[in-house]
């Protein structure tokens, strides 16, 4: 399975509840790895900032904003390579992404999270 199988659309007649099933299972657990890879890219981009910042002649403010936008940037190149890897060392198949892309999608807390993040954007 590579890059491109990602963003294929499932097969619904091999599910029974096929109206839960995300249309693009690959594009929905793209989705969710790069927006918590996102977020952590943020923190780490947030405190890495803060302890930098005693170091550099910048204000903070404008310091900040840097080493955020830094850390969001490789959490999104993170995120990307990271699916992008398991799908190419065969740790994700078909059945499996869509597997997980279906349990992300009935996990009531994880959608919670997710719409919470989306309006905090």
């Amino acid at each position: 399975m590579g890059f491109a199988d990602l963003f294929k659309e499932v097969d619904r007649s091999s599910y029974t509840d096929s109206d839960d099933m995300p249309t693009y299972p690959g594009l929905s657990l793209l989705t969710h790895v790069n927006a918590r890879t996102i977020q952590l890219g943020g923190i780490v981009g947030f405190i890495g900032g803060l302890g930098t910042s005693f170091f550099v002649k910048t204000p903070l403010s404008s310091h900040l904003i840097r080493s955020l936008s830094r850390g969001t940037t490789f959490g999104v190149v993170a995120g990307t390579v990271a699916v992008s890897a398991m799908a190419a060392n065969g740790k994700l198949d078909a059945d499996g992404l869509a597997d997980r892309a279906y349990r992300l999608g009935q996990n009531e807390d994880q959608v919670s999270l997710s719409q919470q993040q989306a309006i905090s954007s």
